[in-house]
C-alpha cells in the first residue's frame, strides 16, 4: 500500500493529465482504479477534464481513449465546480476526436448543459444531431470548427 497522500497523488495525476502522459497516469490508476473519477484540482476537474481541454493531437486522443476505456459511462458525466463536463471542455477546445470518443461511450453527455455559454451553444447543436448517428460525425466537424 502506498503512503502517498491524497494531495501528492492529485499533483501526480494533474501533471500527467496536463501532459497527457498515459504511462504516468496508468501507473496511478492501476494502484486505485477509482482515481479515474476523483477530483484532482480545487475546481473539481478530473484527469479527463484536463486531458479533454488540450488541443487535438494523437497523443491527447490516445490518453483520452485509454482513460475513457477505464471509466464507467456515468463517470463521463462528472462536472467541475463550473458545471462543465469533460465533453464541454473538449467542445471549447474544439477537439473533435476527443468529443467523439466520449460521445461514443455515453450519448447522454449531449444532454448535459454546463456553466460555459460557449460550450452550451455547441452542445445544443450536438444534441440536435444525437438521433442521427451518421450526422453526428459530420455535424461535429461543422459545429466544433464552425464557431
Amino acid at each position: 500500500m502506498s503512503t502517498e497522500t491524497y494531495s501528492e497523488i492529485c499533483v501526480r495525476l494533474f501533471e500527467s493529465s496536463k501532459k497527457c502522459d498515459w504511462n504516468a497516469a496508468k501507473a496511478i490508476f492501476y494502484q486505485n482504479r477509482d482515481w479515474v473519477r476523483y477530483s484532482i484540482h480545487e475546481n473539481g476537474e478530473t484527469a479527463l477534464h484536463f486531458a479533454s481541454s488540450k488541443k487535438r493531437s494523437k497523443h491527447v486522443e490516445n490518453f483520452v481513449k485509454n482513460l475513457v476505456d477505464m471509466m464507467e459511462p456515468e463517470d463521463l458525466e462528472l462536472e467541475n465546480l463550473n458545471f462543465s463536463t469533460a465533453l464541454h471542455m473538449a467542445a471549447v477546445a474544439r477537439n473533435i476526436e476527443t468529443v467523439k470518443i466520449m460521445v461514443e461511450r455515453n450519448k447522454n453527455l449531449l444532454t448535459i448543459m454546463g456553466g460555459n455559454a460557449d460550450a452550451n451553444l455547441r452542445m445544443m447543436h450536438l444534441h440536435r444531431h444525437q438521433q442521427q448517428p451518421v450526422n453526428i460525425k459530420l455535424g461535429l466537424n461543422k459545429v466544433i470548427l464552425g464557431f
